[in-house]
């Protein structure tokens, strides 16, 4: 149904759908890397854009602030798609 593709999950939701803690979620997007709706005091994010982060980041090493920089200059060199948005 198209009203999935809309529901909006919770910090703690995405940190359990990546397997991370909520504080490398909110990493994430203080850095840019995945866009989040504050709603509130708490932020939201859409399944698409978890979905789209999945695949940016699928092999990559983003688990730290010096790592996610590294790997933006890497998919920057690769001329990965969309990766200038984030550098």
């Amino acid at each position: 149904m198209y009203l999935d593709n809309l529901k909006m999950l919770t910090t703690d939701e995405v940190a359990e759908i990546l397997n991370v803690h909520r504080n490398q979620v909110q990493m994430f997007k203080d850095q840019g890397i995945l866009k989040g709706t504050k709603t509130g005091k708490n932020f939201m994010y859409s399944q698409e854009e978890v979905l789209n982060f999945q695949r940016r980041f699928k092999g990559y090493n983003i688990s730290n602030l010096t790592e996610i920089r590294k790997t933006l200059l890497a998919m920057e060199e690769n001329n990965d798609q969309g990766a200038s948005r984030y550098v």
